[in-house]
């Protein structure tokens, strides 16, 4: 899982599930603190996500495709065109 700063310290935060090899979740979180650059994020297993962030497990096993923003409201919605795209590797 790819989470921005500030993630797994409880920000509120939007997630996006890519297609991504076998071995990936292809999930991206992205807190408050995001600041578009890419340098900045990093690499976690999931498991540490969820025991940090336990509020995020009911999310983690959405398919690919599915954006939740929980910024403002807890808002889910699926993007034909994040599903539609091929395979990160």
């Amino acid at each position: 899982t790819v989470v921005s700063p500030g993630v797994l310290e409880g920000d509120s935060l939007e997630g996006v599930r890519y297609r991504s090899a076998a071995h990936m979740s292809g999930w991206w979180l992205l807190g408050s603190k995001y600041d578009g650059d890419v340098a900045t994020v990093r690499t976690v297993h999931t498991h540490h996500v969820t025991k940090v962030r336990p509020d995020l497990i009911k999310y983690l096993a959405l398919p690919f495709g599915t954006r939740f923003d929980l910024r403002n409201d807890e808002r889910v919605w699926f993007d034909q065109e994040v599903a539609s795209q091929p395979p990160a590797e």
